[in-house]
């Protein structure tokens, strides 16, 4: 009997996991007034847990929609083609009270002054 109802409760787990994580979506929010023209899907970005320099980065929008990871370059991966349609350079991104990545802010690099 005990086999059962462990073998139940684990179904039930893998059941509840494949919800929450199995269909994982993001969306893109613009919060600038600029927009800036689209990369390749597959362009490259730094990611980072803290906000970077005003001076030389400014904020474009955000990424919502938890990942299901706590793993910060498969994170990375998941929002690549948001950050890339919006000509990310920078995302800082936070996690959860669980551990999750849920939210990149999307930064754009200030051009050099000539």
């Amino acid at each position: 009997m005990a086999r059962v109802v462990r073998g139940g409760i684990a179904s039930v787990l893998a059941v509840l996991a494949a919800a929450c994580f199995g269909n994982i979506s993001h969306s893109y929010t613009h919060t600038a007034h600029d927009t800036f023209e689209t990369k390749p899907p597959d362009c490259a970005f730094d990611i980072q847990s803290t906000g970077p320099s005003a001076a030389e980065y400014d904020e474009i929008g955000t990424v919502g929609g938890c990942s299901g990871t706590s793993d910060l370059a498969e994170y990375k991966e998941q929002i690549a083609p948001f950050v890339c349609r919006a000509a990310g350079d920078l995302v800082m991104a936070e996690i959860n009270s669980n551990g999750v990545y849920c939210r990149g802010i999307v930064f754009h690099r200030r051009p050099e002054p000539r």
